[in-house]
């Protein structure tokens, strides 16, 4: 399945748990349009003439901030350039605060069929924490909005883990989310990372941290959850009700073509190479405008196939086919497999039937341990 993305790189602020400082991104909004436009023109041959895009994601940064006639520049171009399917399911990822009747109108109108409202927390404390534009009456109005208005996918972004959030307040999220319109749910265990304003908050002690201890008891209540009101949990992190999977999110995993737009944007032609483009605003305008290469290319040796294999199909409810894996990458490593998981599954991580293999919910807790172990080395 070919899928195309575009990498919205300009935000109003930077939330306190990013390290993407976005506060003059916005003064040169109309350049980065341009040489986005300039990639669409350049990447044309991407993909084969016989090569239909089934998914087109306006991701960021925040797409919701385009205003309608940028967004359209863009969609255009994309037509203009690339086969679209007719049923091609095509994504904008938006901010609550945004989501307003006159720019829900003009999506439906431009065949957008999918919304990924980036709403974090129904929990207005943590809102604050995190330095985020919205409060959580604004997301729960966005999404009523958004459903009356006949948008059927509707997905909400959630983390857990964040500062000062127990249990109760993480159940509370997940009450809320129950009792709304949207048939997919992201969650994502909070990351503090290094030079971000919450970690200095952390470390001066004017938050406290939520420990692992905690996040894997929220992740487990999440599972919990799931089960109880008709979602899959398809993928660590995604969670659909009545197979609304995201056909943009399942091409990754599936080890599909993708064509990616933007700074920082990666690319990969569905066999062994990956394109990175560079995350440097600025280097990145500069190169494209003056018709130089912006982007790195690697060629991914076969440990890295595998290992990429491994990483992503175990990461879904599809799990790891073992015939797909002997087909590919031969007996020897087909072998080596066979034996690597033998001790998760009688620890009780790991599952198999007939030739498939997948987490268990307890393995779930630690799918990035399993997975390092089941890696080929160089």
């Amino acid at each position: 399945m070919a899928s195309l993305y575009i990498h919205i790189p300009f935000c109003k602020k930077a939330c306190h748990y990013c390290n993407f400082h976005f506060s003059t991104v916005l003064k040169n909004k109309t350049e980065i349009i341009s040489a986005l436009c300039i990639e669409l023109d350049l990447k044309k041959h991407f993909f084969n003439h016989d090569e239909v895009i089934q998914s087109i994601y306006f991701g960021g940064g925040t797409p919701s901030l385009l205003d309608p006639l940028e967004f359209d520049l863009l969609l255009n171009k994309i037509y203009s350039n690339y086969n679209i399917s007719t049923d091609a399911e095509i994504t904008v990822e938006c901010n609550p605060d945004d989501i307003q009747l006159e720019l829900l109108l003009h999506y439906k109108k431009n065949g957008v069929n999918r919304l990924s409202i980036g709403v974090q927390s129904f929990n207005d404390e943590d809102l604050i924490i995190m330095n985020r534009g919205h409060l959580a009456q604004q997301a729960e109005d966005a999404i009523s909005l958004a459903a009356n208005l006949g948008f059927e996918k509707l997905t909400i972004d959630l983390m857990y883990g964040l500062p000062n959030q127990d249990k109760n307040k993480w159940l509370k999220n997940l009450s809320i989310a129950s009792s709304l319109p949207v048939n997919h749910i992201s969650c994502y265990n909070l990351t503090v990372e290094e030079k971000t304003a919450l970690k200095l908050l952390i470390k001066n002690q004017t938050i406290a941290a939520t420990s692992e201890t905690e996040s894997a008891e929220q992740f487990e209540i999440l599972m919990q959850w799931a089960k109880e009101n008709g979602f899959e949990h398809y993928e660590i992190s995604n969670f659909a009700k009545d197979a609304h999977y995201s056909k943009h999110n399942t091409s990754y995993w599936s080890g599909s073509k993708y064509l990616g737009i933007g700074p920082s944007a990666h690319s990969y032609d569905g066999a062994a190479t990956r394109y990175y483009n560079l995350s440097n605003n600025a280097e990145y305008l500069k190169l494209i405008n003056n018709n130089e290469t912006f982007y790195d290319t690697e060629i991914l040796e076969e440990h890295s196939r595998y290992n990429e294999y491994i990483l992503t199909r175990l990461r879904t409810m599809w799990g790891i086919n073992a015939i797909e894996l002997l087909s590919s990458f031969g007996q020897t490593k087909h072998q080596l497999f066979l034996e690597q998981v033998q001790p998760f599954i009688n620890a009780g991580y790991l599952m198999s039937k007939g030739s498939i293999y997948t987490l268990s919910d307890r393995g779930k807790l630690f799918a990035d341990h399993i997975t390092s172990e089941l890696f080929l080395l160089p």
